[in-house]
């Protein structure tokens, strides 16, 4: 979908996920790559923007266009989602455009998206649709790792929760998944 939208399009939501000049932004599942050059030139030359895919050839293609429009703040990472390899509490901002939705390991990666954002830090996720925007919400509140700060249409924001200090066992978590109640789930402020 990334190709056929107006920049103007795809611009906003960086913007609206707080990536702004000096920034620490991972992008996860970058598909073609726009997001990650349009938050690169967001963060300016004090930021940073990590970009982490699957595929090869769209690691390749993107360090390529990278180097064409002369970033030097944007590190593309050939990895998996729960395994970035970026320090803890590293990131401002994380942002997942389009690609939610494809994670094999959904509670994996948003264990690691906790241990790499900084405390009170965004993560934002943009979904193709209204519903599949909505799951993906369920599935973050669900692990208890992050606060719904705002959620309209295919956009969800998020911040991370700093009080966690024992978050649950993923079979735990997978169990729970899609009950209406939290009522058995108790966390420990630190």
């Amino acid at each position: 979908m990334e190709l056929i939208r107006p920049p103007w399009w795809r611009e906003k939501w960086p913007e609206r996920s707080g990536v702004r000049d000096g920034s620490e932004v991972l992008e996860e599942g970058f598909g073609f790559g726009t997001s990650p050059l349009i938050a690169a030139r967001m963060a300016g030359p004090q930021g940073q923007v990590y970009a982490l895919d699957l595929s090869p050839a769209g690691v390749i293609a993107l360090w390529l266009r990278a180097k064409l429009y002369r970033l030097k703040n944007l590190r593309v990472i050939l990895g998996d989602a729960k395994h970035t390899g970026l320090p803890d509490s590293s990131v401002d901002v994380g942002f997942i455009a389009d690609a939610f939705h494809e994670f094999p390991d959904k509670p994996g990666t948003l264990r690691e998206l906790h241990r790499v954002l900084r405390a009170g830090a965004t993560l934002a996720v943009l979904e193709d649709t209204a519903g599949g925007a909505k799951k993906a919400a369920a599935l973050v509140q669900e692990s208890g790792l992050f606060a719904l700060e705002q959620r309209d249409g295919n956009y969800a924001r998020f911040r991370k929760e700093a009080s966690v200090i024992d978050p649950l066992p993923e079979h735990h978590w997978v169990a729970q998944a899609g009950r209406s109640s939290r009522s058995t789930r108790t966390r420990t402020p630190v």
